[in-house]
């Protein structure tokens, strides 16, 4: 028998690959076998499986900069600048990875600390690579918008100094890949929007809204969907994001996917440090502005079962950190007059709202992130959730496949 045979792609292509450094390689020797695994248990064929792991290597690896000192569990590992996500469907599974463009240039030269010029460059290089589906000029169009100009930039090195802001007023652009089993590859570009916001005064869901009425151009695709987003969280009245004040609800980020004007799915995304179902069902539904809108209220039953299986301590989250800060402004109630109970656990929800351009109502999405619940408490959570859905097969296999990682 080949001894080929028994190796996975990840061994095999370890065996002639060679990087630049030893940090490239220790970024393939941590993360390419996860990607491999990730592939084999979403069903990927074994020649697509090759062809990703080849791209990420050549392609991927040279952004990610100098490789961390610091590695997380297993069921929420998130290596910034890197994160592996498996995308789980009733039509299918597939692989998604997000990286925020860095090099080793980057790091040791200051001239470009937000990324301006960087984020481009890797647009277009990756604009040449076979299989890579690309449009560049949604993309151009909302830099134009929401990219820091050099003197917004100068003005936040003055007053913050790029050394004392963390994610994500330290940082514009992330971008995405969705590795489709059909051998293409499709990008999105996510504008984290907070120091822009900071530079310029604005509120950070406005300079998303703005962008998105920009993008629309008389063309009527985006705007219906839009107009109860806006109504929504106008209600809510958001603050230009700041370090030192950090709000209850705020937008953080939006994305648009690559792929021409006509099929650029818009997202925008907010985190919200309030945990309870009342408010979970109120931002799905936009207030009841979507609840007539097919799939609305299933999905919200749904995630009503998923609150329940997770044990969610309903009340106020905050980061442990902000404990201290919060104490000091207000002694003995934190931030908040609210008589709902204050955790500073980490614990958070996020939401991100899509609008298809063409498409009358936005699609609502919902995030958890559950650092309270050790990895086996996850895991558990999800088989049971799995059961929920009828989905037999991922819920038997689930656990298993964890463990290979």
């Amino acid at each position: 028998m080949d001894p080929l045979s028994e190796q996975t792609p990840f061994e095999v292509l370890s065996l002639s690959l060679r990087f630049e450094n030893q940090e490239q390689q220790d970024w393939w020797q941590l993360t390419a076998p996860v990607l491999g695994q990730l592939m084999l248990h979403a069903n990927y064929e074994v020649h697509q499986q090759y062809q990703y792991l080849v791209l990420f290597a050549h392609e991927i690896i040279p952004l990610l900069g100098p490789f961390p000192k610091n590695c997380r569990s297993t069921a929420q590992r998130a290596l910034d600048p890197l994160e592996f996500c498996r995308n789980f469907q009733q039509a299918g599974n597939n692989i998604r990875l997000m990286f925020l463009p860095q090099s080793y240039h980057h790091h040791l030269n200051r001239q470009d600390p937000f990324g301006r010029s960087l984020t481009r460059a890797v647009l277009a290089k990756l604009g040449q690579v076979s299989g890579i589906e690309l449009d560049l000029q949604v993309y151009y169009q909302l830099a134009s918008l929401l990219t820091l100009t050099k003197t917004e930039e100068e003005k936040i090195l003055q007053s913050t100094g790029w050394d004392n802001l963390s994610h994500p007023f330290n940082v514009q652009n992330a971008v995405g890949m969705l590795l489709a089993k059909t051998g293409k590859v499709m990008l999105k570009i996510d504008w984290f929007l907070p120091v822009k916001s900071m530079a310029t005064g604005t509120p950070a869901v406005k300079l998303a809204f703005d962008a998105f009425r920009k993008l629309d151009q008389g063309d009527h695709l985006i705007l219906p969907a839009l107009r109860p987003m806006e109504d929504y969280f106008r209600t809510i009245e958001m603050q230009p994001s700041s370090p030192s004040s950090p709000q209850t609800m705020e937008c953080v980020a939006m994305s648009c996917h690559l792929g021409g004007k006509a099929s650029s799915r818009l997202k925008v995304y907010f985190k919200d440090s309030l945990l309870k179902f009342d408010r979970v069902a109120d931002v799905w539904t936009l207030g009841g502005r979507l609840n007539h809108c097919p799939g609305i209220m299933e999905g919200l039953e749904i995630l009503r079962s998923l609150w329940t299986i997770l044990e969610i301590q309903e009340g106020y989250h905050y980061p442990a950190a902000q404990k201290s800060d919060m104490m000091s402004r207000n002694p003995g109630s934190g931030s908040t007059s609210s008589t709902d109970p204050q955790f500073f656990d980490g614990q958070g929800l996020g939401y991100n709202f899509e609008i298809r351009p063409g498409h009358p109502w936005p699609q609502p999405k919902i995030y958890f992130a559950p650092p309270c619940l050790t990895d086996s408490k996850t895991v558990d959570a999800m088989v049971m959730f799995f059961k929920t859905l009828g989905w037999e097969e991922e819920a038997s296999r689930y656990k298993m496949n964890l463990q290979t990682y």
